[in-house]
């Protein structure tokens, strides 16, 4: 009995107590569960509050209001240097993950969108539409006067060109190129660059042009000898010119820049050389940044920053 008893002394006290093995299993149990439901809790919670919010502003994007002013919000979020910069560094690492596939070859040629010029520089901005999600393309621009190439400065998707001549006219175009390809060229953009200002006016085709801050003269150069007043053909209206010299033919009910007072236009034809002076009151005088950039519109325009104050007396030079 005392070897059989000292031989196996864990047996026996699992036979004596059984029931205290079980109860701690089940204490053990019990625990792990109400471990888990305290960690389910919260995130139980966090579902049902993402859930509710998510219901009350599906509902409050049924109100016009709301919605213009959340519409407004994005498209100012979109704007920030942060959401930029994310952007920014998104497409980047996408780039450097994916490579060459993060671009879409270019199909659609860019179109002109914005001008600014002055006498001398043309700036183009130009717009196409982006494929590609991660990748952007670049732009290639060429540009030329008559005969010879002229020189593009490319910054992003602004062309500019410097060192032109005061009212010349150039040919641009452009196409977006990235490592997989070039899109087509897009159809050229004939852009004239700004006349200086002589006299605060300009030239046009068969006439020269010249204003104060109350009125406009215009001078038809080189007639023929003999021109006399029955061979002058005028038709002045508050908004459109007719004028015809014989058989010249200066403007035909061209649209004026401005209104002008078509009551008082008096003109008079001058020798040495024989030559029409065409003298208009404008309609509402201008200030010194609302002169006129040129007579008709469409015809060639002058650089109004370049114009100094213009004497307020109506008469001009000889």
């Amino acid at each position: 009995r005392l070897r059989a008893s000292s031989s196996s002394p864990s047996a026996s006290r699992r036979d004596r107590f059984p029931r205290r093995a079980t109860r701690r299993g089940l204490c053990r149990e019990e625990a792990m569960r109400l471990d888990d439901e305290a960690r389910l809790r919260p995130l139980v919670l966090h579902a049902l509050t993402l859930l509710v919010c998510y219901a009350l502003f599906k509902g409050l994007m049924r109100l016009a209001l709301f919605r213009r002013e959340m519409r407004k919000f994005v498209r100012l979020s979109k704007q920030g240097p942060l959401y930029r910069l994310g952007a920014w560094l998104l497409a980047a690492t996408m780039r450097r993950v994916l490579g060459k596939r993060a671009y879409v070859e270019p199909t659609l040629a860019p179109r002109a969108a914005q001008l600014k010029r002055t006498t001398d520089s043309i700036a183009l901005t130009w717009r196409c539409r982006q494929k590609s999600r991660w990748a952007t393309d670049a732009l290639e621009v060429a540009a030329r006067d008559e005969s010879n190439p002229v020189a593009v400065e490319v910054d992003g998707w602004t062309a500019t060109a410097r060192g032109l001549q005061p009212g010349a006219r150039y040919q641009f175009r452009a196409r977006s190129r990235n490592p997989l390809g070039c899109s087509p060229w897009s159809r050229e953009v004939a852009v004239a660059t700004h006349q200086r200002p002589v006299d605060g006016g300009g030239r046009g085709p068969h006439y020269v042009w010249r204003q104060t801050p109350r009125a406009v003269q215009i001078v038809v150069c080189d007639l023929p000898d003999g021109t006399r007043g029955r061979d002058v053909k005028l038709d002045v209206a508050s908004h459109s010119l007719s004028l015809a010299v014989r058989d010249l033919l200066i403007f035909d009910k061209v649209p004026l820049y401005k209104a002008i007072v078509p009551d008082e236009a008096l003109w008079d034809l001058l020798d040495d050389p024989r030559r029409l002076v065409l003298t208009v009151d404008k309609l509402h005088p201008t200030l010194r940044n609302d002169h006129w950039p040129c007579l008709v519109k469409g015809h060639p325009t002058i650089d109004t920053t370049l114009l100094a104050d213009l004497p307020l007396s109506p008469d001009f030079p000889a």
